[in-house]
């Protein structure tokens, strides 16, 4: 087992030197008919930990599918694929069939609009992309699957803090 930064637990807790990456563990919840009020209260907060750190490890994952997702569209996308059409033939001034300042995608200034245009799809693309495979892999609507992405959002990039305490 490994802490959330990926470090391995210490040896006197289980764990071996080497981790695989993913999710492993065992948890379990034996006998609490026999504990008394106090027992009880203990095991009731230490569940909400685990539950907190469960959603906290889900936020991660949340946020770094939505990574990988915009890194496939920087490679891949409308906008990595613009630049392709913009060349001109070497040796003339005449542009290329294909060329951007004859369709609006040129380095000028409405080509810089329609390239950032192409990015800003991309990225939206992306983001709906994770959300879509959010609320198909956690059985939740779409709206619910962007609330949580936005959550992970504010916890991965704006309060990388408390995510840690969490």
């Amino acid at each position: 087992m490994a802490g959330r930064g990926g470090e391995p637990l210490t040896e006197d807790a289980g764990a071996s030197s080497t981790v695989k990456p993913g999710l492993s563990g065992v948890i379990g919840l034996f006998s609490i008919e026999l504990l008394d009020g106090p027992g009880l209260t203990d095991a009731l907060a230490k569940l909400e930990a685990l539950v907190v750190w469960a959603q906290a490890g889900q936020a991660e994952v949340m946020h770094l599918l939505e990574d990988r997702f915009q890194d496939e569209m920087r490679h891949h996308g409308m906008a990595a694929k613009a630049p392709a059409y913009g060349r001109r033939d070497p040796g003339t001034t005449a542009p290329t069939a294909a060329d951007p300042s004859a369709s609006g995608w040129g380095s000028g200034v409405g080509g810089s609009v329609g390239f950032s245009r192409l990015r800003r799809a991309d990225e939206e693309l992306a983001t709906s992309l994770t959300v879509t495979e959010i609320a198909c892999t956690l059985s939740l609507s779409e709206r619910t699957a962007g609330a949580l992405l936005r959550r992970s959002h504010a916890l991965c990039r704006d309060f990388p803090d408390t995510l840690v305490a969490l």
